[in-house]
């Protein structure tokens, strides 16, 4: 049989052509499918207005969630820092039969003969340089450098719902490390400086307190608390927030408890009338304070409790009935 390149070329001929008719196809399908579908890439400005308020309202109702956590966390930290400030008030007793002295007004810590910083009735200093050995400051309390001892802060001392640790920024007191925390109390008749009062506390100026002497019941007997501060002035070195946290029988580390209590105000330097500087507790926290007794409890008292109730919590021996504090 005679051979017949035209008969044997001719099936390859045609499945190349089918195969080639069939890749421009599928080629112009997907350039129409590219050109139906690319009408829906973008987002149309009403289509982006929508997600961006959907986006919003969604950021509106979690951020009040997450300060509040926020909040409870710092807030936690701070009733652990009074725990500690307890604690250590409780040693302090351990070691010397007594709570921490008071200190004498407006004077810094004082040493013995041999350097060592005195102790009970005869330290100048206030409860807050006292305790230093039972926080873990034991380094600090026996420098024997008061110009150290003034101007190192201790961050145990400080709420982180308010600031970080802090020295007073300007003034007289330029250079003083600052307190959040006061004992009780500096109760009496004289209501600007409380500082001229002697106290029915746990901390006194007159004269050193053993737990015998806490007729109430330890776990009806306010110890330590937030104080409250101006947030316009703080850390300016002016009003309850000056002379710092080692100094003694003043509005800086003494609060009184026959006031009620405040949240710190944004501005405004005058509560009722009388000068910031009258030595009342409070804090940033926005429904109260936190507040350690002497059984070592730590409560959250709400800034609207009764003062009748928050004046007995601070006396040691008036033996009135003490409930419902929280």
């Amino acid at each position: 049989m005679a051979f017949d390149l035209n008969t044997a070329i001719w099936p390859t001929v045609i499945f190349y052509r089918t195969c080639r008719s069939s890749r421009r196809d599928v080629i112009l399908r997907r350039a129409d499918d590219s050109k139906r579908w690319g009408r829906f890439d973008g987002f149309t400005l009403v289509e982006l207005l929508v997600v961006i308020a959907i986006i919003s309202t969604l950021a509106a109702l979690l951020l009040p969630a997450v300060q509040s956590a926020r909040e409870s966390g710092r807030r936690a930290a701070c009733a652990n820092n009074l725990k500690q400030i307890g604690l250590a008030f409780e040693l302090h007793h351990d070691a010397y039969g007594f709570f921490p002295f008071g200190g004498t007004y407006r004077h810094y810590p004082n040493m013995n003969s041999s350097g060592s910083p005195c102790v009970g009735s005869d330290q100048t200093g206030g409860w807050a340089f006292q305790i230093l050995p039972f926080i873990e400051e034991d380094a600090l309390y026996h420098c024997n450098d008061l110009k150290t001892i003034e101007s190192t802060p201790v961050s145990l001392y400080f709420c982180p719902s308010r600031r970080r640790p802090q020295v007073a920024a300007g003034g007289w007191a330029q250079g003083n490390a600052l307190i959040d925390y006061s004992a009780s109390n500096q109760d009496g008749p004289e209501q600007v400086d409380a500082g001229l009062n002697l106290g029915t506390g746990v901390v006194r100026s007159s004269h050193v307190v053993r737990i015998s002497k806490i007729l109430d019941g330890t776990s009806k007997t306010l110890m330590v608390g937030e104080k409250r501060l101006c947030l316009q002035t703080l850390g300016d070195g002016v009003g309850d927030d000056d002379h710092g946290y080692s100094v003694g029988w003043d509005m800086d580390t003494v609060s009184r408890t026959d006031m009620p209590p405040e949240r710190d105000p944004a501005l405004g330097c005058t509560i009722g009338g009388l000068p910031l500087w009258n030595g009342l507790m409070g804090s940033s926290h926005p429904s109260g304070f936190n507040v350690v007794f002497a059984d070592l409890s730590v409560h959250h008292l709400t800034y609207t409790i009764d003062p009748k109730l928050f004046s007995d919590l601070g006396n040691t021996s008036d033996e009135d009935v003490v409930t419902g504090f929280e």
